[in-house]
C-alpha cells in the first residue's frame, strides 16, 4: 500500500511539473510573438506610443515574423464654402458671427505631408494668440471664402505574414478635430485574389479619444463601434465621433481597423488594397448601411451625406 502510495504521488508530481514546464513554455512562445511582432511594427513606422495605445498584445502578435508588403499615409483636411452672407458684420467688435458652411461644398483636400503640419501649427499659433476664439469673417457681403475644418492623416498596410497570408490593417487620427460629429466610416478593401480570414470576430477595431472634462485631462476614452460588416471585398467599421461641451473638449480622435486574408487561388499573381475613410458632414443621426461587394468597392446609403478623399488610398502587390 505505501508502495502504490509512493508511485501515484510521484505521477501527480511529474505530471504537474509537466504541466507547469509546458505553461511556461506557451507563456515564453507568446511573450517572443509579441516582441517579434512589436519589432515588426516599430520597423515599420510605427511609434511605441502607437503600438501601445492602439493594439492589444494578441494583436501585436498578429505581426511577429511579418514583412510590411506596401504602406501609404494620406494627409487631408476638410473645408467648406461658408455663406458670407449670414456672417457679415459691419461692426469690429461684434463676436456673434460664426461661419456657416454652405451645404455640398465641403471637400476633404489632400494635402503633403508638410503643408499639413504647417497649416496646423499655425492654426494652433492663432488660437493661442486669439485666446482659442478663431472665427474667420467676410469684410463684406460679396466676399467668398472657406474654412479650414479638420485635419485628419490615415495610413493603409498590409503584410506578409505567413505563406500565401496577409494581415491589413488601416489607421486614421483627426490631428485637429472637425466640427461635424457624426458616424464616420473606414473600410478596408481587397481584390478577389484574396480571401478574408475568419468572421466578424477576427476583425480588430479600436477607436479612442482622449478629453479634458472640467480642466483634468483624462486619455484613452474608447470609442464603440456602431456596426461592423464583413463582405465579400472585405471590412467595413462604423462608429460615431464623440461630440463636446463647454467642460467636455474631445481631442485626439484616432483608430485602427485589421483583419487577415489568404490567397484564394494558387494561380492568382497580384492583388489590389484599399483603404476607405468617409467623413459624414450633413445628417449627423442617420446611420448608413454599408456593403463591400467583390471588387472591391464601398457602397453606402446617403452617400451624399459623406465626404471622401479622392484618390482612394491604394496600393497593389504580387502574391
Amino acid at each position: 500500500m505505501k508502495k502504490k502510495f509512493s508511485k501515484l504521488l510521484a505521477l501527480s508530481l511529474s505530471s504537474l511539473l509537466l504541466f507547469s514546464a509546458s505553461g511556461v513554455v506557451s507563456a515564453s512562445d507568446n511573450d517572443a510573438s509579441v516582441n517579434d511582432g512589436n519589432s515588426v511594427l516599430l520597423q515599420s513606422g510605427w511609434t511605441q506610443n502607437e503600438i501601445d495605445d492602439l493594439l492589444t498584445p494578441d494583436e501585436v502578435a498578429k505581426y511577429a515574423n511579418g514583412t510590411l508588403v506596401d504602406t501609404t499615409t494620406h494627409y487631408v483636411k476638410q473645408i467648406a464654402s461658408t455663406n458670407t452672407e449670414n456672417n457679415y458684420s459691419t461692426s469690429i467688435t461684434d463676436s456673434t458671427a460664426q461661419p456657416t458652411p454652405i451645404a455640398e461644398t465641403e471637400e476633404l483636400v489632400s494635402m503633403s505631408k508638410e503643408d499639413f503640419y504647417r497649416e496646423i501649427a499655425e492654426l494652433n499659433e492663432a488660437e493661442e494668440n486669439s485666446d482659442g476664439l478663431v472665427t474667420p469673417q467676410a469684410t463684406s457681403k460679396n466676399q467668398s471664402y472657406t474654412t479650414d475644418d479638420g485635419y485628419m492623416k490615415y495610413t493603409l498596410e498590409t503584410y506578409k505574414v505567413g505563406t500565401n497570408k496577409y494581415q491589413l490593417n488601416l489607421r486614421f487620427e483627426w490631428v485637429k478635430n472637425p466640427s461635424q460629429r457624426g458616424i464616420d466610416i473606414m473600410a478596408l478593401a481587397h481584390g478577389t485574389q484574396l480571401v478574408q480570414s475568419g468572421t466578424q470576430n477576427d476583425v480588430t477595431f479600436t477607436a479612442k479619444h482622449d478629453a479634458i472634462i472640467n480642466g483634468k485631462s483624462y486619455p484613452e476614452f474608447p470609442i464603440a463601434s456602431e456596426s461592423i460588416v464583413v463582405d465579400a471585398g472585405g471590412t467595413a467599421a462604423t462608429f460615431k465621433l464623440p461630440t463636446q461641451s463647454l467642460n467636455y473638449l474631445v481631442d485626439n480622435i484616432r483608430g485602427y481597423l485589421s483583419y487577415g486574408a489568404q490567397k484564394g487561388n494558387t494561380n492568382d499573381s497580384a492583388v489590389g488594397i484599399y483603404g476607405y475613410y468617409k467623413h459624414k458632414v450633413r445628417s449627423l443621426n442617420v446611420a448608413p448601411t454599408v456593403s463591400i461587394p467583390g471588387g472591391p468597392s464601398l457602397s453606402i446609403s446617403s452617400e451624399s451625406t459623406y465626404e471622401t478623399e479622392k484618390p482612394t488610398p491604394y496600393f497593389s502587390f504580387n502574391l
